[in-house]
């Protein structure tokens, strides 16, 4: 009988040793199929990126795009990097400010990181963000007003903005004072937006002093026949820059004007809490003191029926 009871008592412990070992193993498969599981969504969120990529006909789909100490420009790229220091430019060179287009594709967010690699780093830079009340991006409904955000970035630390355009403005005014170092980098993020919209980015300098829609050669007829019949607006920024001083602008829209639904906004005074925004779509813009800055780069935003005719001319002088 003792025999029997210690028989049962061994089957016994070897049964609870079982138990415990089966629930290690339940353990380890219910990790596995956790780490299978995020393998799976991180597969299919990279699946669903490159099919992202794929339907950008028309549009840049480059993955990244570097900056490389130069002041201002356009970027167009699902991710990329700026660079930029005041050493290497003569003083008498530079601007008052620079400005860097960014499109992050066709992203509905764009995340900034920026970051600091010397000690003498200083950093004067702001993102000019477009917005609208609800949130929707220009291609959607092209009557709704513009509402622009500036914010200011701070050092080694990520920001959001809404996408998929923005303005990235570094301002150089008293660097003789201090040495202005930039280091940053974004990414596009979350849904692809505005695929009914064609988008352009023009940057001219401020000694051009003229500037038209005839050199838009992407609103050439020739090339617009060419395009997708799907896209319903053309969304065109323009960045007139390199000011050192004083400067004034004139926007002439030509005859028609512009449509129900469009805009022509210009951007000046381009400052965190003090940036002034005009629509030459409906104020008189021809006048010689209507659009001024103080050395800050005018931005244009253009919102237009696709293939649809609007003509203008840019005027500016310093001074």
């Amino acid at each position: 009988m003792e025999k029997l009871t210690g028989e049962i008592e061994q089957l016994s412990e070897q049964n609870i040793e079982l138990q415990e070992s089966m629930l290690e193993q339940k353990g380890l498969i219910e990790k596995m199929a956790d780490g299978f599981a995020g393998l799976q969504q991180q597969l299919s969120a990279n699946a669903e990126r490159l099919n992202d990529f794929e339907k950008l006909t028309g549009q840049s789909a480059t993955p990244f795009a570097f900056s490389n100490h130069t002041c201002g420009g356009e970027l167009v790229a699902q991710s990329g990097a700026i660079m930029f220091s005041t050493r290497s430019y003569y003083a008498a060179s530079l601007p008052s400010s620079c400005v860097w287009t960014v499109r992050a594709n066709n992203r509905e967010s764009i995340k900034v990181s920026t970051f600091s690699t010397l000690s003498s780093y200083a950093i004067n830079t702001y993102v000019l963000e477009i917005v609208r009340p609800n949130g929707t991006t220009p291609s959607t409904n092209g009557s709704q007003p513009f509402q622009i955000k500036i914010t200011k970035l701070q050092k080694n630390m990520p920001h959001i903005f809404s996408g998929p355009t923005i303005f990235i403005v570094t301002s150089l005014i008293n660097t003789a004072v201090t040495d202005v170092y930039l280091d940053l980098h974004w990414d596009g993020l979350g849904a692809l937006l505005s695929k009914d919209t064609f988008f352009t980015h023009e940057t001219r300098p401020a000694n051009l002093t003229q500037f038209n829609s005839n050199e838009l050669t992407t609103w050439n007829s020739t090339f617009l026949e060419k395009m997708d019949a799907n896209y319903t607006l053309d969304f065109t920024t323009i960045v007139i820059s390199n000011f050192s001083t004083k400067s004034y602008l004139q926007a002439a829209i030509g005859y028609g004007g512009c449509s129900n639904g469009e805009s022509f906004i210009v951007i000046s005074q381009m400052m965190e809490n003090g940036s002034l925004t005009t629509d030459c779509c409906k104020t008189n813009c021809e006048g010689l003191n209507s659009l001024m800055n103080f050395g800050s780069s005018y931005v244009i935003l253009i919102t237009k029926k696709f293939k649809a005719p609007m003509t203008f001319n840019l005027t500016w002088v310093a001074g």
